[in-house]
């Protein structure tokens, strides 16, 4: 503005160079241009709800209500910024049930003065609240997640054998010694399967296990001074322990399986493992993942070892096979 006199200036201008007469003023004008995406979003964590894509600049209004329709405290009132996000701060309990309120049932969200002029609206965001489990959906579909808990109590750990009976029915043959031959000395029956013996570690505490067995001394069964020493009894090589194949769907055992090494009576006569209990026959330690658990099998044979003074008689002894949990 010019050609005012020196010094004075209208209302709302101001003197720009006194002398001149010159006067100025300072306005501000928005476009009514805005971008906006086809739908509005809102989002809330740590007591601020957020929304994105609203009318640009409009002055707004978010009232909580609870399932009977009515208000939950006062109106929260904050303007959008240029580009249509907003925020609302709120206590972070308020969406929770409280003294003088149901269960919290939806947020409306008025816009109290648009800032380009459109039309004034509201939208209702339907939340499903439980305790401060919540869901917030312009849709109106929730789908709130619920916090599963439960116990699991440790179990045992059990070994299980059929009939529990090791019939060795190849036994010793004495005829088969040769004086002149040393290596014929130690005459060894053929191996008698062990009942299968069944395993269950179900402690729930993935440690694993480890089974041995001890050997007692085979006694005659016509004269008790006939005996075979418990270090002359062996378990055959032929360890196999493994899964129980008849677990069930979805009870696949856990762990690292390794079966126990057996001996050959011919090169250890009177040197077996069975005699002090440090025969392993299977041992299961955690995997990869750090499990172990479940059922498995346990398959073993024994071989017993005579020598030029065992006496013929039916000889019969105890196995006895024992789990340990790591």
């Amino acid at each position: 503005y010019t050609g005012g006199p020196a010094g004075a200036c209208p209302p709302g201008f101001s003197p720009a160079s006194a002398s001149l007469g010159i006067c100025s003023i300072t306005q501000t004008y928005y476009t009514s241009i805005k971008i906006m995406a086809a739908t509005s979003s809102l989002a809330i964590a740590n007591g601020v709800l957020t929304g994105s894509s609203l009318e640009p600049r409009s002055h707004l209004s978010m009232q909580i209500k609870d399932v009977n329709g009515l208000n939950v405290g006062a109106p929260i009132l904050t303007d959008a910024d240029g580009t249509g996000d907003v925020s609302f701060a709120f206590a972070g309990n308020a969406f929770e049930n409280g003294p003088g309120h149901d269960a919290v049932a939806s947020v409306v969200i008025t816009v109290t003065d648009a800032g380009f002029g459109a039309g004034l609206g509201s939208f209702t965001v339907t939340v499903a609240a439980t305790n401060g489990a919540a869901c917030y959906s312009l849709s109106g579909v929730c789908n709130v997640a619920e916090v599963i808990t439960t116990t699991v109590l440790p179990g045992n750990i059990e070994l299980f054998a059929n009939d529990a009976i090791v019939d060795i029915a190849g036994g010793v043959d004495l005829s088969t010694i040769d004086i002149q031959e040393p290596d014929t000395w130690y005459p060894t029956s053929e191996p008698g399967a062990i009942s299968q013996v069944l395993i269950g570690d179900m402690r729930g505490s993935n440690s694993g296990f480890v089974v041995t067995a001890t050997a007692s001394d085979l006694v005659g069964g016509a004269q008790a001074s006939n005996l075979i020493l418990a270090s002359d009894v062996f378990v055959d090589d032929s360890i196999v322990c493994d899964v129980y194949a008849d677990a069930g769907e979805g009870n696949d055992p856990l762990g690292d399986i390794a079966g126990g090494v057996g001996q050959a009576p011919a090169d250890n006569a009177g040197a077996s493992a069975l005699a002090d209990g440090s025969q392993e026959l299977c041992t299961v330690a955690p995997n990869a993942t750090g499990r172990a658990a479940g059922m498995f099998t346990i398959d073993a044979s024994l071989i017993v070892a005579g020598r030029p003074t065992t006496a013929a008689d039916d000889y019969t002894g105890t196995l006895t096979i024992t789990i340990t949990g790591n």
